[in-house]
């Protein structure tokens, strides 16, 4: 068995909110070096910093449509365009989002491309995915749930079939109680935690989550760690330790950080 075969690869590209501090991206992420989830502002740069290569990228998950999450797909798309010198075109990465808005998504991003002029680059597969619809890709189980978001969003959830790991990625989402059984037994859980020390109201106009709320999902769906996400200000001492209160495995992830799954229990 390969090392490949063995272990999957987390790779935590970005991890900041709409506006990431300079050299940052917002978070972002990278399983296998072939299935990436959210593209931030301009996640092909961001990869190549980390020694990873945007050509490898064969499917690309969108939690949901804000500009902040998808605006690296022109990027990437880009990438794909100008390979080896623009003396070929490499094939494009599946692109799966929620039903409502990502076919526009993607038809955007051709459209800034002009695309249309240029024939850069083949219109990729698109897939329109509803809440609690799974999805396969050749090496993955993705499994789904509605968040709690201004505009139609999607957690995620990927089991490795090869090795039995589990990741899970909340995208953007007020505090929502569903999100522990798609997270369930995972052995990363990556959550927002927008609001920093504060904690998130469901009920609120912008949907979003604090630490301690994603604390308590990681705690309810018994993942092995909780990898803190999607914030503006850095987590501070006294945040983390109120969060690890409620889950002590809860971390707060540099990007370029690289977990390799799954996660035993002598690692925690």
């Amino acid at each position: 068995m390969s090392s490949s075969d063995a272990m999957t690869r987390l790779t935590i590209l970005g991890t900041g909110s709409c506006c990431p501090p300079p050299g940052g991206e917002v978070a972002c992420f990278l399983l296998n070096d072939d299935v990436l989830i959210d593209t931030g502002w301009n996640v092909a740069a961001h990869m190549r910093r980390f020694g990873r290569d945007p050509l490898a990228v064969r499917t690309v998950f969108i939690t949901h449509c804000h500009h902040d999450h998808y605006m690296g797909l022109v990027g990437l798309l880009f990438n794909c365009a100008m390979a080896e010198g623009g003396r070929r075109k490499a094939d494009p990465p599946t692109i799966v989002g929620p039903r409502t808005e990502i076919r526009n998504a993607v038809d955007r991003a051709l459209h800034f491309l002009q695309n249309e002029r240029y024939d850069l680059v083949a219109p990729p597969d698109v897939v329109p995915l509803s809440p609690s619809r799974p999805y396969e890709t050749g090496r993955f189980r993705v499994r789904t749930a509605q968040t709690i978001h201004p505009t139609l969003a999607l957690a995620y959830r990927f089991e490795d079939k090869r090795t039995g790991a589990v990741a899970a990625f909340s995208g953007d989402t007020a505090p929502h109680a569903p999100l522990s059984g798609l997270a369930a037994g995972a052995d990363v859980l990556c959550h927002e935690a927008s609001l920093g020390a504060r904690e998130g109201d469901p009920l609120a106009d912008w949907g979003h989550a604090g630490a301690l709320d994603a604390a308590r999902v990681a705690a309810s769906a018994g993942c092995k760690r909780l990898c803190l996400v999607h914030h503006s200000d850095p987590i501070d001492d006294a945040t983390l330790a109120r969060a690890r209160e409620i889950f002590p495995e809860t971390t707060v992830p540099q990007e370029g950080d690289v977990l390799d799954l799954p996660i035993d229990a002598r690692e925690r």
